[in-house]
Parts: structure tokens; sequence; C-alpha cells
């Protein structure tokens, strides 16, 4: 009886952490000095599973993350302190990076782009000037450049170096 009425008051006080049948559940949330909501984490099975949400002192959100068994599982974003993404990534069931990772700048603009396969970069990655045009494209497998590499100028139109790579080592070099 007292456990059912432990559950039944956190789940009424959202901001209180219960042992019930021996399984950490709740939220628990942390503040700066100042008073503001600096992060909030609500905790499942002993505490291995927990979406966390940290906050700038502004109250912008800093970061947003989901943990399964103690490693990062499914969307994880971060945020710069101007309130826009910093970099966003997809993580699997095992905590390895899998999918489109994305990196902005602080203005919001896309500096880069690319998949990742069992946490090693995969597959074809571009990076940005700030005009948005293409600055780089560079094919990786394994984690390692592999492939051809082509380097642009501001204009996005003119290639400036082509280079190509076999497991990280360049090979061969061209530049216009």
């Amino acid at each position: 009886m007292l456990k059912v009425t432990i559950a039944s008051l956190c789940i009424f006080f959202t901001s209180c952490n219960a042992d019930i049948d021996n399984l950490s559940n709740g939220v628990e949330k942390k503040y700066y000095s100042s008073g503001a909501l600096k992060t909030v984490k609500e905790y499942y099975d002993d505490k291995k599973n927990k979406r966390i949400i940290e906050f700038f002192e502004n109250g912008d959100t800093a970061s947003i993350a989901n943990y399964f068994n103690g490693h990062y599982v499914g969307d994880v974003i971060f945020y710069h302190s101007t309130g826009k993404k910093n970099f966003q990534e997809t993580y699997d069931s095992s905590g390895l990076s899998n999918g489109t990772f994305y990196l902005w700048s602080a203005e919001g603009k896309l500096k880069q782009t690319g998949k990742k396969k069992l946490g090693k970069k995969s597959g074809e990655w571009k990076s940005y000037f700030d005009n948005g045009l293409i600055e780089t494209i560079e094919t990786y497998e394994n984690g390692k450049k592999n492939g051809w590499s082509f380097y642009f100028d501001l204009s996005g139109d003119t290639i400036k170096t082509i280079k190509k790579y076999i497991k990280d080592k360049l090979i061969r070099q061209k530049k216009k």
C-alpha cells in the first residue's frame, strides 16, 4: 500500500524521485543560482533510461537527448545560445551514431551534413560556405576518406582542388 501511495505522489509531484520495486523513476530538476531552470531529467528503469533537456540561463533549450542503457538513443540535438540548432545526430539502440548528421552555424546556416554508419562517417559528406554554397564534397568509408574529394571556390561553381583518398591516405591531387 505504501508503494502505491508513493507512486501516486510521484505522479502528482513530478519533481521527485521514488524507489518503486527497486527501480528509480521520476523527474529531477536542477536550477541556476538565478532560479532559472537548468536541467530536466526524466528517469526510467533504475536511471538507465532517461530523457535529458538542458537549458541556457535565458530559458532557451541547450540540448535534448534520450538515453537507453546508459547511452544516447534516437535524435540528439544541441543548440547554440542564439537558439538555433548546433548539431543533430541519430543514435541506434546500441548507442552508435547511425543516420544523417547535421551541423549549423550560430546564425542557423547549414555548415555540414553527412551520414554515419556504426558511429563512423560513411558515404558523401558536404560542407558549406556561409553563403550556403558547397565548399567541399568528401566521400567516406568506415570513418576514413575513401574516394574523390572536391573543394570549391566561394562561387560554388569552380572546383579549386580534387583529391583522391584510399583509406584516409591521399594518393592523388589536382589543383585548378
